[in-house]
């Protein structure tokens, strides 16, 4: 007579148990031993899935889960600026009124006291002083010779490396014929 013992129930005991109750099963000669401290096996993998809601109760025992539903309160898009349109509960708006829900909402939706408040100081500053608008000198010129020439006081600064013009190609200025 062959006897095999398996210390610890646990998962991994009690799989093995299971495995060799499969093979030698109907075989008198092996006798199957499983040495646990409890006289019950608890199967309890998914129990932290459950209250976190990655999955439903009925789904460990084996009944099928609820359909999903999903009714969505309203829609909000800024298409363009201090403009928006939006559908919530039913109601559509458009213009200000809905860029201001939109904002509203967005900000509520944010994490952390601190950062609700720095969005909403800089969104009031954009509502009162434009956006700057600076050219910074390409990466390939930072170190090179040239550089960007020096401009009277009050006025912007020319670049010694002319722009590139409408069609996306850059070469040197355009000279009017002075006839």
């Amino acid at each position: 007579m062959v006897r095999i013992v398996i210390l610890g129930g646990g998962f991994a005991g009690t799989a093995v148990a299971r495995r060799l109750e499969q093979i030698f099963g109907a075989d008198a000669a092996v006798e199957i031993t499983l040495v646990d401290r409890e006289n019950f096996s608890l199967f309890t993998p998914l129990l932290p899935e459950v209250p976190s809601g990655a999955i439903e109760a009925a789904v460990i025992r084996g009944q099928a889960p609820r359909p999903f539903r999903y009714k969505p309160l309203g829609i909000l898009a800024g298409p363009g600026r201090r403009s928006a349109v939006a559908e919530i509960l039913g109601f559509r708006f458009s213009g200000f009124f809905a860029w201001w829900l939109w904002r509203t909402f967005y900000l509520l939706k944010l994490p952390g006291v601190e950062r609700k408040v720095r969005v909403a100081l800089d969104w009031t500053l954009d509502l009162f002083f434009p956006r700057d608008i600076v050219y910074l000198r390409p990466l390939h010129l930072a170190h090179g010779s040239e550089t960007v020439t020096e401009a009277p006081s009050g006025a912007a600064p020319e670049p010694a490396v002319p722009l590139p013009r409408r069609g996306g190609v850059a070469g040197p200025p355009e000279k009017k014929d002075e006839r």
